[in-house]
């Protein structure tokens, strides 16, 4: 088991609350280069498999940000339930969604052990979380268990080659030789675009990818020193300052620091 499936340090620090994800979230809206954004692209789809009556859950709901994004296409017959493993992300998405958060029911559980009776939901979401999963089988397990007869699981990951750029940056910096301690970075995925098919097929009959072709083109180095600082136990950016004429000699030769995207999304009946 990774630091990124270890259950103490991901609750207790990483996503203690919403702030590192904010962090990253900030990089991806600020330069993310797409005509559909990702979250009314993932509601798309999420509006095509359950039309407008269906029993949702969400599983690893972060900020709520697919729900705050979408907030007016959100069907009346919709009754949704967000979890996560982190009562503190749970409080921060409250928050985040304000007098939205009103829609949702809120419940704290582990993707492994989920507190739901067998076919309680005909649409489950469970985006960029699997792969913080320590028994991902188990967690597979589960959403298919409660899981309905015709429902459908939305599987949000990333590939192995995401944000590679900055993985590069970083090691070219020389901050991965021991002086900083990279959080979750360069840790291979445990779910991912790549694999992700073959862990879901375990328990669906039908798994279906598909991939949302995008880039980053990022103008300030700044935004970059934070999405790492992100990943640091200490959230600090000061040690990080030897990245920053490393991406903006990128800005300054290509017009941007250009980083590869490879994100997706499985649907499973």
């Amino acid at each position: 088991m990774t630091k990124f499936q270890d259950r103490g340090y991901l609750t207790g620090q990483q996503y203690s609350g919403a702030q590192n994800l904010a962090a990253r979230i900030r990089l991806h809206e600020r330069f993310t280069v797409n005509s559909v954004g990702l979250y009314q692209w993932l509601f798309d789809l999420l509006l095509a498999a359950a039309g407008s009556t269906a029993r949702v859950l969400e599983v690893g709901s972060g900020r709520g940000d697919l729900w705050l994004s979408n907030r007016a296409r959100i069907p009346d017959g919709w009754q949704i339930t967000l979890t996560d493993l982190s009562d503190g992300m749970l409080a921060d998405n409250r928050a985040h969604l304000g007098e939205l958060s009103a829609r949702f029911g809120y419940r704290q559980a582990d993707a492994a052990h989920l507190p739901f009776d067998d076919g309680a939901f005909d649409l489950i979401v469970a985006n960029y979380m699997l792969y913080h999963v320590p028994d991902l089988p188990a967690a597979v397990r589960e959403l298919r268990r409660v899981l309905a007869p015709g429902g459908v699981l939305m599987a949000a990951t990333n590939g192995h080659n995401h944000m590679t750029e900055i993985n590069q940056a970083v090691e070219q910096s020389g901050l991965m030789d021991g002086a900083v301690q990279l959080g979750i970075m360069n840790v291979r995925l445990a779910f991912a675009l790549q694999d992700g098919a073959v862990a879901l097929g375990a328990a669906f009959g039908d798994v279906q990818r598909l991939d949302f072709p995008t880039e980053l083109r990022v103008t300030d180095a700044q935004a970059v020193i934070d999405y790492v600082a992100s990943m640091l136990d200490d959230g600090g950016t000061g040690a990080l300052e030897p990245l920053r004429p490393i991406v903006e000699r990128h800005i300054a030769r290509d017009g941007a620091f250009r980083i590869t995207k490879e994100t997706g999304v499985f649907l499973a009946r």
